[in-house]
């Protein structure tokens, strides 16, 4: 099980066969997903989250990172997060974890990466960074995390044949 917190102020835990999946929170419904390779069992509930605010698909989706290794990101189907813009390169871009958190680096790809309007090869990320990935426009935020006293709900699936419309 993993713990986040959705945006809603709901406590949730993810069960690991969720993880990767589109769920949506058991409060407000909203859709999330944990992308978190190589996280440990019982390791911290995660703080990290990009939030998807423009684009052609998945707008107001929230992406929670966490693990020992690298995300990667692009329209390749193997990619931890795929992201299917056309201005979206098959290996776009991968999220690097530090010690202090996470840093976005490009990898070669056409468009470029974009955080708060630079281009740039990397950037370690911060509370409110602005990131752009082709036609998609993501938020960078820490959260607040759960604490043990506060009462934990479930997230539910979200079927996994998802409109790609949204």
């Amino acid at each position: 099980m993993t713990e986040i917190r959705c945006e809603c102020g709901q406590r949730l835990r993810m069960p690991d066969a969720h993880r990767g999946k589109r769920v949506a929170c058991s409060s407000c419904s909203k859709p999330l997903r944990v992308v978190s390779p190589g996280l440990e069992p019982n390791t911290a509930p995660l703080d990290r989250m990009l939030t998807i605010v423009e684009g052609p698909m998945f707008v107001g989706e929230r992406i929670f990172i966490g693990g020992n290794y690298p995300i990667r990101i692009g329209k390749r189907p193997d990619s931890h997060i795929v992201l299917s813009g056309d201005l979206v390169s098959r290996r776009h871009c991968e999220l690097v974890p530090t010690d202090t958190g996470w840093r976005i680096e490009d990898r070669a790809s056409t468009n470029g990466v974009y955080v708060n309007d630079e281009r740039t090869p990397g950037h370690d990320l911060r509370h409110g960074d602005r990131v752009r990935l082709g036609e998609f426009h993501l938020l960078y935020v820490i959260t607040s995390r759960p604490s043990d006293s506060e009462e934990t709900a479930t997230a539910f699936a979200i079927e996994d044949r998802v409109d790609e419309s949204e």
